[in-house]
């Protein structure tokens, strides 16, 4: 059983990119954390070599995120059984897809890919974990969404991975924002992280170009060559504000202690602006075209809007 007065995490696709970075610094914050990956075998070599590593408080998991729901919920129960619970899941593990282009030329197949992992499989993973969190009425869902969702337009902006991807962020905010009033009265926070462009990641490959998508494919091609330019955010810093906003500790520690809490935990500058932008574009579509869409209710007596 862990000691109460250190947090115990933990996380899903934790064997690379922003997962890797995010136990290593819960590691370095003096917390516990269950490291999950589909499979373990060589995936956490170097964290487990790593001499600056407290190995007393890492603990491996297998657990697999596109597993049918009852496996994920013993192996949700066998994680939680580590420590004896868990206060704070990190539904980090995510897919690009298995490759990238327009809808059309991805298919359904290509299109569904990535909602198994970024979506269905949080969903799941989230299920699992809710019961014992209900039964004591407190605990922390973190849920690794994309500013993708709000920086989509394909593709000129490759470098937000969109189409498939970004389809299937745009569903898991949605869940994400609904879990959290679902949850709020059990007093268990979801916190909906929006990353921009970190150091992290890969990007799948693209065969198929259907007639009339040559000129789209030109664009990905310079895209591609100016994603290697762009500033990316620095995957420890950006892990470890989520650390601070979780424990109400550093920049964090006024707004939590004063009640805060954010639905949305923006990440890097660039998620900034893309999502300001997307704001000020709704905000601006409204204004337009409102007189067009306006006035459609029935006029009966004493209705209200919800």
């Amino acid at each position: 059983m862990a000691p109460v007065d250190s947090n115990v995490w933990l996380v899903t696709g934790a064997s690379s990119g922003l997962g890797l970075a995010l136990v290593r610094q819960i590691l370095a914050r003096g917390d516990r954390v269950v490291a999950t990956a589909r499979t373990l075998e060589g995936r956490f070599n170097d964290l487990l070599a790593d001499p600056a590593v407290d190995q007393s408080r890492l603990r491996l998991a297998p657990l697999d995120v596109c597993a049918p729901s009852a496996e994920v919920q013993r192996q949700a129960e066998a994680a939680t059984a580590i420590w004896g619970r868990v206060d704070v899941l990190v539904n980090n593990a995510g897919f690009v897809g298995f490759e990238f282009g327009p809808s059309e030329e991805l298919g359904l197949h290509g299109m569904m890919a990535p909602f198994e992992v970024n979506f269905v499989g949080v969903v799941k993973v989230t299920n699992a974990f809710l019961p014992p969190m209900r039964s004591r009425r407190g605990g922390t869902i973190v849920i690794i969404g994309s500013r993708s969702v709000y920086f989509n337009e394909f593709p000129v902006r490759l470098h937000t991975l969109a189409s498939a991807y970004a389809a299937s962020k745009a569903a898991v905010h949605s869940y994400g924002e609904t879990l959290a009033v679902e949850l709020a009265p059990l007093n268990i926070r979801v916190l909906l992280v929006v990353p921009g462009a970190f150091d992290a990641g890969v990007i799948p490959p693209y065969t198929k170009i259907l007639p009339g998508y040559e000129q789209t494919h030109e664009a990905m091609e310079a895209a591609l060559k100016l994603r290697g330019t762009l500033m990316k955010g620095d995957p420890v810093r950006g892990m470890d504000t989520i650390i601070d906003v979780v424990r109400g500790e550093g920049h964090a520690t006024d707004l939590v202690h004063d009640g805060k809490w954010p639905k949305w935990l923006v990440l890097g500058d660039d998620a900034f602006m893309h999502t300001r932008k997307r704001l000020q574009n709704m905000a601006d579509t409204l204004t337009e075209w409102e007189e067009v869409g306006s006035g459609m209710h029935h006029q009966n007596e004493g209705a209200q809007h919800l």
